[in-house]
């Protein structure tokens, strides 16, 4: 039996692993993000239902949500859309979050994005708000864009002092890994086992990951 062979069937096990963990820590890790999204953005909404001013736009939301309910995904998406321009800080953000996860549901990964990167391009929306967008928008492109494209969506993202460091920094590595970019992916773990800041969590899945890349 050749080392080459051997190397082969190696390489083929450790893809299945990697492969295995991704299907075992994806999940919970898509779970936590959306969670995120809809406690921010709800929060927002939430402020901003409470003054009587933004009462009109309020209905407007529950409308949407009502339509959604019913499955009628096209007046939904017309009424959020409608809420994501209109300029009012806490709807505007409430609604884009809520667009792009009705798109993405329905298997419309394009336009689920694109609701995404309007938010993040918004010079309405506080910043926090805006780096949590491109955290979204590239989750959903995880599967399927480069690395590079992941990268440079998440590299501003990923530096000391951004709420969402970690998180961005962990999803790089997963697209490097996907990419086949294994160097930097083990770079990029490597970094995430060693920052004594890092949360717990994260820190376990770098773990996991790092350990089956040769």
């Amino acid at each position: 039996m050749s080392e080459e062979f051997i190397r082969e069937v190696d390489e083929d096990l450790r893809h299945k692993q990697l492969t295995d963990l991704w299907k075992k820590y994806g999940k919970y890790f898509i779970a936590l993000l959306a969670a995120i999204v809809l406690f921010v953005a709800g929060n927002v909404g939430y402020k901003k239902y409470k003054e009587s001013q933004f009462a009109g736009l309020a209905v407007e939301y529950g409308k949407s949500l009502e339509a959604i309910e019913q499955s009628n995904n096209e007046d939904a998406v017309a009424r959020l859309r409608a809420l994501s321009t209109s300029n009012v800080e806490g709807f505007e953000i409430l609604s884009a979050f809520k667009q792009a996860e009705l798109h993405n549901k329905l298997g419309d990964k394009k336009s689920a994005v694109a609701s995404l990167d309007l938010l993040s391009a918004s010079a309405n929306t506080p910043e926090v708000y805006r780096d949590l967008a491109r955290l979204q928008a590239a989750m959903i492109l995880l599967d399927e864009a480069s690395y590079e494209d992941i990268a440079a969506r998440l590299s501003p993202l990923a530096v000391s002092g951004n709420p969402w460091q970690y998180t961005a920094m962990e999803m790089m590595a997963m697209a490097a890994v996907q990419s086949g970019n294994k160097d930097e992916a083990k770079r990029l773990l490597n970094e995430l086992t060693e920052d004594l800041e890092v949360p717990d969590n994260i820190k376990f899945r770098a773990q996991q990951f790092k350990s089956v890349i040769r």
